[in-house]
């Protein structure tokens, strides 16, 4: 090991000599590369440093070109200015127009509501006395016109009698008779003047006369046959005592009230028409107006973004210029900056040339011939160093196996020790237990004489001991017969003292009942009567003779509780009957004044629901007529033609009746809802959605996938018709809906996404800022 160590000491030491020498040299060799590389690369880029510098002048034309761009820059920047001008004129002019537009537009809106409503009215009142038509008679009512104010006093005069008609073949009507004569007392007007109506009924008026309510009772007895007094509140009281009193149900009233009121509102239609006629004619003008300012301010608005798109260009034309001409100059400096920079680097590698060419001349050879001596020296000592090792390590192997088999040999002469002395005790343990078994086996073999004289000792007495049991058994049957007939007769003879002793005791019980009613009887003598029992005979006499021979006894004492209990039931004698009566009269009155009271609230509680009918029915009536009217223009528009309409059914009252749509779609025939398309369906629910935001408009709409059974056509027919509500009402609409062609109408658009699992996030787009943006670019 020490030859060879010394050996490879050797060889490294003359290597590593080798190697110093070896890399010098490769160090000298790429440094003297490297300069040659650095030279002819500082050669060519002087090369075209120059051909750059001499690249490097500006054009000749260029001072010309940026004097002419700022002349251009100026007059687009004057041009921009002067559009921006006109654009604040127009927006101006467009709020001004604006201003007009809700101002004319306003007061139309209110004329054309006061108008609407008027026309509904008159409707709604032409309807309600309007003459009845078909086989029926028209009563004398639709023919009487009374002076405003007089209507309850001429309904109160004329009666039910205003129901009958002037037809002569009706069953009641009116023929006509000849006017009287009637001397009325002070202060009171006739009737007829106040009122216009058939010659047939002249009579009758000429009979009637108004007073004033507080003088009508006054005034009734001096009333001659037939002569009638009205108030013009509806009191009536008749010649012969018959009083009306105005809060009683009218209906002719009403329905005069509603004449005039009809000819009152034609009057004020016709004047609310002229006003919309003005106020739309004024709108119209104020809307030619706006159009054209609307129109000036959007070619205003497109002339300033373009005439602003020149400026801006032109300046970055301007600038352009200025920084190619400033490129130049900077490149023509750099350029020269380069140059001087590569001229130094080019000496510097010419210096590091020769160096590196001086260094590897002089650099000392290699000694090759000490190498490979002492490499072949150090491959002699490895090898006999590996044959030393060799043949030791099979001698440690060897005295490895010999100690490990005398450990082995030890632990198994222990182990053969242990169990030869296991095996000595077993076999005492066998021994001990073969000694005992013998004993048990030498006693079996005994057992079974002594078990056969045990069992011949137990046969003979199982013997004597059945004979025993059958003896028993017998003398056993023989007593259970004699305690059975023994029970029996007990039984017998107990069941007999039962009944003996129950039948005594009923006798005692019957008799302690009789001594106590003959206590009772003779108690109730003393009391009653005032005699002992035994009297009774001598002071009912005779009498009592004839009722014992007429009747039995029990008749007798079920008259006698018969009188006993009316007179209980009479109670004793009531000393404040007199008080109680009093009061009794005072609480009955109390309760019919009350009983009053509440008949008169019932009574105006009625009339105020016959108002509040009358009132709900012309609004309704006027509502319906509206939202009808808007009705079919919708259908119509969404439709691109066919008619709809609403009506009532089921009731001639329209506060009961029902309401059924009946549409009829271009090339269809006039149907109800229920028997229309899915996509019809829906168009014509929208119609009507929209026909009641134009009678009464909201604040907020929302649709909920209204469009969803839709087709494009469809849907690009309802959105037209959602920008027309958008323009004629201050509604905003909020639609729910995943059709693309809707999404693209709107203002704006919110969705939710889930960029994350479990995380969701509202995305918003402003449609028409876009636009906007879009446009402006």
């Amino acid at each position: 090991e020490a030859t060879r160590a010394a050996a490879d000491g050797a060889l490294e030491a003359l290597l590593a000599a080798a190697n110093r020498a070896a890399v010098e040299r490769a160090t000298l060799e790429a440094n003297a590369r490297e300069a040659r590389a650095r030279l002819a690369r500082a050669e060519a880029r002087l090369a075209d440093i120059a051909r750059e510098f001499a690249e490097a002048t500006a054009p000749n034309d260029l001072a010309k070109r940026l004097a002419a761009a700022e002349t251009a820059l100026s007059e687009a920047t004057i041009a921009a200015e002067r559009a921006a001008a006109a654009a604040d004129n127009a927006e101006r002019a467009m709020k001004a127009a604006d201003a007009d537009w809700q101002t004319v537009q306003s007061a139309f809106a209110t004329a054309d509501k006061t108008r609407g409503e008027l026309a509904a009215e008159v409707r709604a009142l032409e309807q309600l006395v309007a003459k009845p038509m078909g086989k029926g008679f028209a009563p004398v009512l639709a023919d009487i016109d009374a002076a405003p104010g007089f209507e309850k006093a001429v309904a109160a005069a004329l009666g039910d009698d205003i129901e009958a008609s002037l037809a002569e073949k009706a069953p009641l009507r009116w023929a006509g008779a000849a006017e009287r004569k009637t001397v009325w007392p002070e202060g009171v007007t006739p009737l007829a003047p106040h009122v216009k109506a058939p010659a047939a009924l002249a009579a009758r008026l000429s009979m009637c006369a108004l007073v004033p309510r507080e003088n009508g009772a006054k005034m009734q007895p001096m009333l001659s046959p037939g002569a009638r007094l009205v108030s013009r509140e509806g009191d009536l009281w008749r010649w012969d005592g018959f009083v009306r009193r105005a809060d009683a149900p009218a209906p002719a009233a009403a329905r005069l009230e509603q004449r005039n009121r009809l000819t009152k509102a034609k009057a004020e239609f016709a004047k609310a028409d002229g006003v919309a006629t003005v106020a739309q004619a004024k709108l119209n003008a104020v809307k030619t107006i706006r159009a054209n300012a609307e129109a000036a301010l959007r070619t205003a608005r497109a002339a300033a973004p373009a005439a602003t798109a020149e400026a801006v260009r032109r300046t970055s034309a301007r600038d352009a210029l200025i920084a190619e001409e400033r490129r130049w100059s900077e490149r023509r400096d750099a350029v020269g900056r380069q140059r001087t920079s590569i001229e130094a680097e080019r000496d510097e590698a010419t210096t590091a040339l020769s160096t590196a060419e001086s260094a590897r001349t002089e650099a000392a050879p290699t000694n090759e011939r000490a190498i490979t001596a002492a490499r072949a020296e150090a491959d002699s000592a490895r090898a006999a160093a590996a044959e030393a090792k060799a043949a030791l390590s099979i001698i440690a192997k060897a005295d490895a196996t010999r100690q490990a088999r005398r450990a082995a040999v030890t632990a198994e002469r222990a182990d053969w020790a242990r169990r030869l002395s296991t095996a000595a005790a077993r076999l005492d343990e066998i021994a001990t237990a073969r000694a005992r078994e013998t004993k048990t086996l030498d006693a079996a073999k005994a057992a079974p004489a002594k078990t056969e004289e045990r069992l011949a000792k137990v046969r003979d007495q199982f013997d004597l001991a059945e004979k025993r049991r059958v003896k028993a058994s017998d003398a056993l049957a023989e007593a259970e017969r004699v305690a059975r007939d023994a029970d029996t007769a007990a039984r017998e003879a107990e069941n007999a003292h039962a009944a003996k002793r129950e039948a005594r005791a009923g006798s005692q019980a019957r008799m302690h009942a009789a001594r106590e009613r003959l206590g009772d009887l003779e108690n109730a003598a003393r009391e009653q009567i005032g005699c002992e029992a035994d009297q009774l005979a001598e002071r009912a006499g005779a009498l009592m003779t004839q009722a014992l021979a007429r009747g039995p006894l029990a008749d007798l004492d079920r008259k006698l509780e018969r009188l006993k209990s009316e007179r209980d039931q009479a109670g004793p004698v009531n000393l404040r009957a007199e008080e109680e009566l009093e009061e009794v009269e005072a609480r009955l009155a109390t309760l019919e004044r009350e009983r009053a009271d509440v008949d008169s609230a019932i009574l105006k509680l009625k009339q105020a629901i016959g108002r509040l009918n009358a009132e709900g029915r012309q609004r309704l009536l006027k509502a319906f007529d509206i939202v009808n009217e808007h009705f079919s223009k919708l259908f119509a528009t969404l439709f691109e033609g066919g008619q709809a309409e609403l009506r009532l059914t089921e009731s001639d009252d329209p506060l009961a009746a029902g309401l059924e749509i009946f549409a009829c779609p271009p090339g269809k025939r006039l149907s109800t809802l229920s028997l229309m398309s899915g996509g019809e369906q829906a168009l014509t629910a929208t119609a009507l959605i929209f026909a009641v935001f134009l009678a009464n408009p909201a604040p907020i709409c929302v649709l909920d996938e209204v469009d969803a059974p839709l087709d494009d056509a469809n849907v690009d027919r309802f959105c037209r018709m959602l920008d027309e509500m958008r323009r004629l009402t201050d509604t905003r609409f909020l639609t729910i809906t995943h059709n693309p062609v809707t999404m693209s109408r709107m203002d704006r658009l919110f969705g939710v996404t889930m960029a994350e699992r479990g995380v969701s996030q509202i995305v918003a787009v402003d449609l028409q800022r876009a636009t906007e943006m879009v446009a402006a670019e």
